[in-house]
């Protein structure tokens, strides 16, 4: 069956940068290449306020391929122990999956959690079999109108600690550094935002703690541009 993941990234990314004109907020969109691995995400996006990511998928059947990922079963298991993390986890981090209805393609989308800790999607993980969540699917509208509004996602300092926890221990069930293992890169259509690279953690934060970006105003008969 074909694919349409990248069709609908491409939506939620024109949806979510209505959202953000329409109700006057800045949109940062940080895709995250190969580094999806490590944060079982696809994209970050941000108001330069609040930040949440994003793991996409063609289907909803397309959720059983996180079983291949063997970072999917340590989030369940490493929430399992470490109920703090759980709300922060619930605030910024979200599958998403392609529905057609009229004939258009659009997005469905859940707290990622719900969507991959059961053993119908990780059949041998225990921290699965622990949840046995099921998604309570909302239109992606829901997220694009809510990130608009700066109601999607957590502050900086709340989204580090997430961060941390989610590149590194996991509960204990991690191994990773807690930081970026690569740069990413990011953009926005709204604002002078042009491929700023972030090459960790720390970078994001101190670049969000300063000044907001002023708006996009590009020239394209200026010489040299």
């Amino acid at each position: 069956m074909a694919g349409r993941e990248d069709s609908l990234k491409a939506i939620f990314d024109t949806q979510f940068i209505s959202a953000c004109r329409h109700y006057e907020r800045i949109e940062i969109r940080a895709p995250l290449n190969g580094l999806d691995q490590f944060f079982n995400a696809d994209t970050l996006f941000s108001t330069f306020d609040k930040f949440f990511i994003i793991e996409f998928k063609s289907y909803k059947s397309s959720l059983r391929a996180e079983n291949r990922k063997p970072t999917a079963c340590q989030i369940c298991c490493g929430l399992q122990v470490s109920s703090a993390i759980i709300p922060l986890h619930d605030a910024c981090h979200f599958a998403m999956w392609g529905n057609i209805g009229d004939q258009l393609l659009y997005g469905m989308y859940d707290i990622y959690r719900n969507c991959v800790c059961n053993t119908s999607i990780l059949p041998q993980c225990p921290g699965a079999a622990h949840f046995m969540l099921s998604p309570t699917p909302k239109n992606f509208n829901v997220l694009a109108r809510l990130a608009g509004q700066n109601r999607a996602g957590l502050n900086s300092l709340e989204f580090q600690t997430y961060l941390e926890w989610l590149l590194g221990s996991r509960g204990g069930s991690g191994g990773g550094s807690g930081d970026f293992n690569a740069a990413i890169y990011a953009t926005s259509s709204t604002h002078a935002v042009n491929g700023i690279p972030f090459k960790s953690r720390e970078a994001l934060h101190l670049w969000s703690q300063g000044n907001p970006p002023d708006r996009r105003v590009d020239d394209w008969d200026a010489p040299g541009f």
